[in-house]
């Protein structure tokens, strides 16, 4: 089963740890990761397929790096859209 398509690439695939959620990584070429990266996060449905997803940071100059979620379920991730490298927060 195909969970998702449409990109050219995809990495860090994370399920939550309530197990309702599915976050991962893509990008398109000719970018690379570090060139431009999205986080998008959709639900997980009962039939194991992911609907509602959005995108919820990123973009063509925003690198996204190390997405992980906390135990309380916010997902967590590694930007560089400041310039620096900094921990940001969504949910």
């Amino acid at each position: 089963m195909i969970l998702i398509s449409g990109n050219n690439f995809y990495s860090n695939p994370r399920v939550s740890p309530d197990g309702f959620h599915l976050s991962w990584l893509t990008w398109n070429h000719p970018n690379m990761p570090w060139d431009g990266t999205e986080v998008w996060v959709g639900e997980i449905a009962a039939d194991g397929s992911i609907i509602n997803h959005q995108k919820v940071a990123g973009g063509l100059d925003e690198s996204i790096f190390q997405p992980e979620w906390s135990p309380d379920n916010v997902l967590f991730f590694v930007s560089d859209r400041t310039g620096w490298w900094n921990l940001l927060s969504v949910g």
